[in-house]
């Protein structure tokens, strides 16, 4: 029995260990081109405190929007 449990145990572990494969890669804004940030200055009045919604409204869109066959990005942020 206590064979039985450390072999699962020892399963377990092996197929937990992290994974090298990654989704997305970091490009440094000289070499891509794009050099992009949502800055946001709270005030007084306009904070997390006094707007729940402070932090939600920016995004990224990426689609080839005018059929050039390149990737268009479109960015926007939540304050001027």
């Amino acid at each position: 029995m206590k064979l039985l449990i450390f072999s699962l145990l020892g399963i377990l572990l092996i197929s937990c260990s992290p994974s090298e494969t990654h989704l997305f890669s970091e490009i440094d804004p000289d070499h891509s081109g794009v050099s992009f940030t949502n800055n946001l200055e709270d005030s007084r009045e306009l904070n997390i405190l006094t707007y729940l919604y402070y932090y939600n409204g920016a995004g990224v869109s990426a689609a080839d929007y005018n059929n050039d066959g390149r990737i268009d990005l479109y960015f926007t942020s939540n304050q001027d």
